[in-house]
């Protein structure tokens, strides 16, 4: 995907929304469904900040299950600030997280936004692959939008 930051600047200040229906799984080891990254050609950086299910559990101000969501539609609203490198988290209008960055934002890469399931894959102590289990989310009505001019 293009990022939708063509132009960094430190008074870049973003609001996404959108809804997510989680429809099975989500129960493995961090299963990350939203994330901002940052990369450009020839330049890898790390994620800037990652929403993810651990064991089944969404952390924020309040942990929420994935058993209280599962089939149902939430919506999602994040306001992203460049300037403090910063991010608050809303699911269905309340605050769910207030943190910082991950990490700083790499001189050479452009923030975007990855939708989609990404979970780390492992070995057993015995030096076998182990699988993840499926799981299943849908993203509908994406809006983007600079919240400064």
């Amino acid at each position: 995907m293009d990022s939708i930051f063509k132009t960094r600047s430190k008074i870049d200040i973003y609001e996404i929304n959108y809804k997510v229906r989680f429809i099975s799984g989500f129960k493995g080891s961090r299963e990350s469904f939203f994330q901002i990254h940052q990369s450009d050609s020839g330049c890898r950086g790390a994620p800037l900040v990652m929403v993810k299910f651990d064991q089944g559990i969404l952390y924020g101000n309040t942990a929420i299950t994935i058993e209280d969501i599962i089939g149902n539609w939430v919506n999602f609203k994040m306001i992203l600030d460049l300037v403090d490198m910063s991010y608050d988290i809303y699911l269905n209008d309340k605050l769910f997280i207030e943190d910082r960055f991950r990490t700083t934002l790499n001189g050479c890469a452009r923030p975007h936004i990855k939708f989609g399931i990404y979970r780390p894959g492992y070995y057993s102590t015995n030096g076998s692959l182990v699988r993840n289990n499926t799981s299943i989310v849908d993203f509908d009505d994406m809006k983007v939008k600079k919240l400064n001019p």
